[in-house]
């Protein structure tokens, strides 16, 4: 409600013109056509219509007017709704209803108001925890607030004083936001450049000036193709504008110039202004310099695509080239060709471990320069693991490829010169070619690794084909290979326990532990045929811990369900016993379980190699309580000298003779003078193969101490052993 006090009626068209003056002055949007309220008209009735009535019409600030003497005259209604005053105030309760700040600024100014004081203003932010008023579109207790104070006069005389109270929180805010998105502008890393519709700069930021080299002073007028390379000049000016005519918007790579005129690389966005206008008034570039990020990509790409050793392509760089190699050959209307060679170095673990990892480090490189020394410039080399390479011949013929096949083989066999040694190698190759032998890499790659493994197999230090009909051969061992990986990790094995029968009672007495392999590929596989696959390809360690480890985990199941830990049987690999790293941590694994119950199967072979080593290796394991017993014997290569010198506590005779041992007098012959063997040495006799009731009288007669065969059992789960020895009881 805007309110006058009686008494001031004939000053009202003054005040309405000073009034109109100074919110003119003060915000030119504001057309100030004034308004007072009906508590005026009662007050004023002669003037309203004529002089008031136009002076607040539509005004958004709060006015009011203070006579000299520091009374308050005059307020308007929006003054009221901008500190949302109550309607129930008494005139006289409006200013000390305002915030104390403002309050004071009016009371104090209008009791000093000289008529040289002019105009002033005053900014409040109230924007204070303790403020209790509300400002304008609910802002409570928070904002801005701007007062101008002005004298009032009438005929020359100073009357009081006018004030205008103006919500400045979104002017603020916005000119804040203003500044803000100003530094981000000005001080950002990517360059903006700004050019009116001719493409002639108007404005640029710091960004600029330190990618280009260019300060602002010397571009502010200049085209902004002076930046371009003076190929991309012409394509600035055509397709960019195209595309900013049908879109104003363009992206993409373009080469820049510096002014020390060094090329670089920069991502440039280019957009019109305004954005959907039809002729824009300027057109804002922005770009930053690509220069780095592109090496560093290139880095990034060399660690991810190359072998940091030897510096030829990866398996990664290997099949992206292939990939590329095959889509361009059947893309074509004829098919083009290319040989894929499958190179393996021949014992190389035997260098590293003969001559050390630096050695070996160095054979690898040495081989690459070789290789890539009698290649052609189309031919590629990939290092694809420890010891392996794949070589691309891109449209080889067959007489082609089996001559570089053979340079290769011919320039890896002259010795390496390391430090004073000599280093004698051979390689092994496996060729297959491209499309005759597979349309896709991993055919491919399958195909030549048999060919390499048959190459191998032959004699080493030669090259084979993909031959189809061993291909079935080593295409099995190769995929059994893969698949013996992840057996351990998929959970595969299974453990199984043969029972030894003792002749003289007919009790089950020991067990042998048998491992068996169900998978999801090949079905039951038998160890006969993975176990000399893991010894190649070097699992067999994990196997055999994998043994050891169930083994001990099964003992304590007996144990822990009331029944007597029963002497076990593991197989060891001569694998197992040439790795000292290995024999070790089995020995401590050993060890660390129960020994006393853990017989650890030999054959005869690992008597024959090293005789020293192994005897020291039996004897270390004969001291933390394992028993020795000796596998598969009669088919070996002992002689009775060896049998005395280790400490064998068993021999197991090789199923072999318990097939033929009713066929004729020799063989049963032959048994009996094992039988007498192993007795005189001192050592138990297992029969194994035992599969029918003659065959079990005729050993026990002859004095065979065990019985070991599908006659009394078939391999069985663990769960099945502990219903088979509770009976026992």
């Amino acid at each position: 409600m805007s309110v006058m006090k009686a008494g001031h009626h004939g000053h009202a068209l003054h005040l309405k013109q000073q009034l109109e003056q100074h919110l003119d002055s003060e915000d030119e949007s504001c057309k100030v056509q004034a308004n007072l309220n009906s508590a005026f008209q009662r007050r004023c009735p002669a003037y309203l219509d004529d002089i008031v009535q136009p002076l607040l019409n539509h005004c958004s600030d709060g006015l009011i007017v203070m006579d000299k003497s520091g009374e308050l005259v005059w307020y308007s209604d929006h003054l009221a709704s901008l500190f949302a005053l109550s309607s129930d105030l008494a005139f006289e309760q409006i200013l000390s209803s305002l915030p104390a700040p403002i309050e004071k600024f009016i009371r104090d100014y209008s009791v000093s108001v000289r008529q040289a004081d002019g105009f002033g203003v005053r900014n409040f932010d109230l924007r204070t925890p303790s403020s209790a008023y509300n400002l304008a579109k609910g802002l409570s207790g928070s904002g801005n607030v701007r007062v101008c104070r002005f004298p009032l006069t009438v005929g020359g005389e100073l009357y009081g004083s006018g004030f205008i109270v103006s919500d400045e929180t979104q002017k603020i805010a916005n000119r804040r936001d203003i500044e803000l998105a100003m530094q981000v502008f000005s001080e950002g890393n990517q360059a903006i450049i700004i050019t009116d519709k001719e493409h002639v700069i108007t404005f640029v930021n710091r960004a600029f000036s330190d990618i280009s080299g260019y300060q602002s002073a010397e571009v502010i007028g200049q085209h902004v193709s002076l930046f371009f390379d003076s190929d991309e000049k012409s394509y600035f000016g055509r397709e960019q504008l195209k595309h900013l005519a049908r879109d104003h918007y363009w992206e993409g790579e373009l080469q820049s110039m510096s002014k020390e005129r060094v090329r670089y690389l920069q991502w440039v966005n280019i957009s019109a202004y305004p954005k959907h206008a039809d002729k824009p008034s300027n057109y804002i570039v922005v770009f930053q310099d690509m220069t780095e990020s592109r090496r560093r990509e290139k880095r990034i790409e060399k660690l991810a695509y190359y072998d940091t050793l030897t510096g030829c392509g990866n398996r990664l760089a290997m099949r992206k080239f292939s990939s590329q190699l095959i889509q361009d050959s059947q893309s074509k209307g004829t098919p083009s060709s290319f040989a894929l060679l499958f190179i393996d170095i021949d014992g190389f673990k035997l260098i590293n471990d003969t001559y050390g990892h630096d050695a070996g480090d160095k054979i690898l490189k040495y081989l690459t320069r070789r290789i890539n020394g009698i290649t052609r410039r189309s031919d590629r080399l990939f290092r694809i693991g420890g010891d392996e390479f794949i070589l691309f011949l891109i449209d080889a013929d067959a007489s082609l490829t089996q001559s570089k096949a053979q340079q290769v083989i011919d320039v890896i066999t002259r010795p390496f010169q390391l430090d004073r040694n000599a280093i004698a190698t051979s390689i092994s190759i496996g060729i297959v070619n491209y499309p005759e032998d597979g349309q896709e890499l991993n055919s491919l790659l399958k195909h030549a690794d048999a060919a390499m493994y048959k190459a191998k197999a032959v004699g080493k230090g030669t090259f084979e084909y993909c031959d189809p009909e061993l291909l079935n051969k080593f295409s099995r061992e190769f995929r059994i290979k893969k698949q013996l990986y992840m057996a351990l990790q998929n959970q595969e094995l299974q453990l199984y326990f043969m029972p030894q029968v003792s002749m003289s009672t007919g009790e089950v007495v020991s067990v042998e532990a048998l491992m068996r392999w169900t998978n999801k590929e090949f079905g039951q596989l038998s160890p006969a045929e993975f176990i000399p696959i893991a010894e190649r390809s070097g699992m067999i360690h994990h196997f055999t811990r994998w043994v050891i480890e169930n083994v001990t985990q099964s003992l304590d199941t007996l144990s822990q369900s009331g029944l007597e830990m029963i002497p076990c049987s593991i197989n060891i690999s001569p694998a197992d016993f040439a790795s000292a790293t290995f024999f070790n941590s089995l020995t401590e694994l050993i060890k660390n379980s129960h020994p006393q119950h853990i017989t650890l199967e030999i054959t005869e072979t690992l008597l024959v190699e090293d005789r020293e080593e192994t005897l020291n290796k039996l004897l270390k394991l004969k001291d933390i309580g394992v028993s020795i017993s000796l596998d598969d014997f009669g088919t070996g290569f002992s002689s009775m000298s060896y049998l005395t010198d280790f400490p064998i506590d068993e021999i197991k005779i090789d199923k072999t003779f318990a097939d033929t041992l009713l066929q004729s007098k020799r063989s049963q012959d032959i048994y009996h003078a094992l039988i007498q063997l192993s007795n005189s040495l001192g050592c138990r006799c297992v029969a194994e193969g035992v599969e029918n009731n003659e065959q079990f009288e005729w050993l026990k007669s002859n004095g065979c101490d065990l019985s070991q065969g599908f006659l009394h059992y078939k391999p069985m789960p663990l769960s099945e052993l502990q219903k088979l020895l509770k009976t026992r009881h």
